[in-house]
């Protein structure tokens, strides 16, 4: 489905749009037995170098290595890909070359 608002591709049962925060209405609500954390992954670009950045609302989870001039980016994002997957978490969306914007995994009660 796609968010009413702003467009953005988001998941059957989002409540909120992930980009624009806007409700979602309509028969594809989320179940109230199952709720969800989304992270968004983006890339932080520094002077010199930059990294990949996963945030859960305002806060960091998790961040790539460094990638400084000449390394592979694309090799770097996978790998935080990666690791957020073994850490519980599920590929949402991603964008034109494979790259993940979102993931999300339960809520621990």
């Amino acid at each position: 489905m796609y968010c009413a608002s702003c467009g953005t591709q988001l998941p059957d049962e989002a409540n909120f749009c992930w980009k624009c925060g806007q409700p979602q209405k309509g028969p594809h609500r989320a179940s109230d037995s199952q709720q969800f954390e989304t992270c968004t992954i983006e890339f932080q670009d520094m002077l010199i170098k930059g990294c990949w950045v996963a945030t859960l609302g305002k806060n960091r989870i998790a961040q790539s290595r460094s990638l400084p001039l000449g390394i592979n980016a694309e090799a770097v994002h996978f790998e935080l890909v990666s690791q957020l997957i073994n850490d519980g978490w599920q590929v949402l969306t991603t964008r034109e070359g494979g790259y993940v914007v979102s993931m999300r995994r339960p809520i621990k009660r």
